[in-house]
């Protein structure tokens, strides 16, 4: 029954990082095809003179730093998306998470060490 589970779960994990790497690429691809279109706008409109090569210039450089930023706050949103997708499952099969091993790991320490405490207080050989 374990192994059953472990492996639909590791069906859904291989699932869900496939799906975010398939919409990080397609992201990705938009953006570029995004700039090159751009980029030869304004380079149509240096050429028939409609704007100076400085201000085309510098409306690329405009683009691509509001680019980069909106890529970079959609991949810090995609991974607290992740991180809480990775969450649900992991209380969905009823798995501890880090924290939770690490704090059972804890309480173990702890009675571990009152074990032995009230251990060396009845034998004081």
């Amino acid at each position: 029954m374990s192994d059953e589970k472990t492996s639909q779960e590791r069906c859904e994990q291989e699932s869900f990082h496939g799906q975010l790497k398939r919409m990080m690429l397609a992201t990705m691809g938009a953006a570029a095809m995004a700039q090159e279109e751009f980029e030869g706008f304004v380079s149509k409109l240096v050429e028939k003179g409609e704007i100076a090569e400085q201000e085309g210039k510098k409306w690329v450089k405009e683009f691509v730093d509001k680019r980069r930023k909106q890529t970079k706050d959609a991949v810090h949103s995609i991974e607290e998306n992740s991180l809480e997708g990775m969450e649900k499952i992991l209380q969905k099969f009823n798995i501890p998470s880090k924290k939770d091993v690490e704090t059972l790991s804890q309480k173990i320490d702890e009675l571990t060490k009152r074990v032995d405490e009230l251990f060396q207080k009845n034998n004081p050989n």
